[in-house]
């Protein structure tokens, strides 16, 4: 058998365009952020949920980038994420957003919690 690294290439960016077409598409917030709790990623949703766009909070820590959700009960979950190593979820009210939050946090390799919110 012979190995085609064009095909596997093409193969691979095709994955990767499929799954952020879909991310872009889900009705929720989504955010990546790395160990150091920096946005890495963050859906069409979340940037209508900041009424940002995603240049003004990518490389921001989340604390930082999404001061509107920033909340004790959001720290307490992302830390208890980090330590267990387990998926966390944490509903809270943002004063700022007038809105009830739920948040679902699972860890990603490398100790980095993806957080989702409705």
């Amino acid at each position: 058998m012979m190995f085609n690294p064009q095909s596997s290439e093409s193969s691979m960016l095709t994955s990767r365009e499929t799954l952020l077409s879909t991310l872009e598409a889900l009705p929720d917030a989504l955010f990546v952020v790395d160990d150091a709790t920096t946005i890495v990623y963050a859906n069409a949703s979340a940037q209508t949920m900041l009424g940002a766009s995603r240049e003004q909070f990518l490389g921001n820590l989340f604390w930082r980038g999404a001061p509107q959700l920033v909340s004790p009960s959001l720290y307490q979950a992302v830390l208890k994420t980090r330590q267990t190593q387990e998926p966390t979820e944490v509903e809270y009210w943002s004063p700022i957003t007038q809105t009830r939050l739920h948040v679902q946090l699972t860890p990603t390799m490398g100790d980095s919690p993806c957080s989702s919110t409705k």
